[in-house]
């Protein structure tokens, strides 16, 4: 069934490469390459490794018709245990760390002037709003009215307090807020 708007070549190739891919799928099983999503733990190659040899397995003994079996007994020998001289390596000390290659600089006198920066270093005018608030110290070119402005961006939606001086002329009934009327 061919549904409306969905061209035909785009079906075939959804059906095409479906088909492909569980082709593929079946030739890795067939030939033992089939990809795991965990590769396999890497053997242990360090000398800490337990070299225990694993148990020998015992056969039993088969008893012919008739006869009555002998007890016997088992003795199991394990073979010893043998591990390699436990050793501490010698640190490895880098050659660059035995002197530095600079000599350090002369200690400075601390500052007398105090540090004076423009009111408007970060660009807001801090007249208006709490810390937290920019208003800027430049409204953008053809802004002509701030207020509006402002409240477009939620400037207003709690009140936004002046204090002078009122560069930007927000505050003309001089009530300590701005944009209130």
């Amino acid at each position: 069934m061919r549904h409306p708007g969905v061209p035909v070549v785009t079906v075939l190739a959804i059906i095409v490469s479906t088909l492909l891919a569980v082709a593929l799928a079946a030739l890795f099983r067939a030939t033992g390459q089939e990809q795991s999503a965990v590769p396999p733990a890497p053997r242990p190659t360090d000398s800490t490794w337990p070299l225990v040899a694993p148990a020998a397995a015992t056969a039993p003994v088969a008893v012919p018709a008739g006869a009555t079996p002998r007890p016997t007994t088992t003795t199991t020998t394990t073979a010893p245990v043998t591990t390699a001289p436990h050793t501490t390596p010698e640190p490895f000390v880098q050659t660059f760390t035995g002197r530095p290659a600079a000599s350090p600089l002369p200690r400075l006198p601390s500052p007398t002037a105090r540090l004076s920066m423009p009111v408007n270093v970060d660009g807001c005018d801090r007249s208006y709003g709490t810390r937290t608030q920019c208003v800027p110290w430049r409204f953008p070119p053809g802004v002509t009215d701030g207020c509006t402005w402002l409240r477009e961006r939620s400037f207003l939606d709690a009140p936004l307090t002046a204090r002078a001086p009122d560069r930007h002329h927000l505050d003309p009934d001089t009530n300590g807020l701005a944009c209130d009327n």
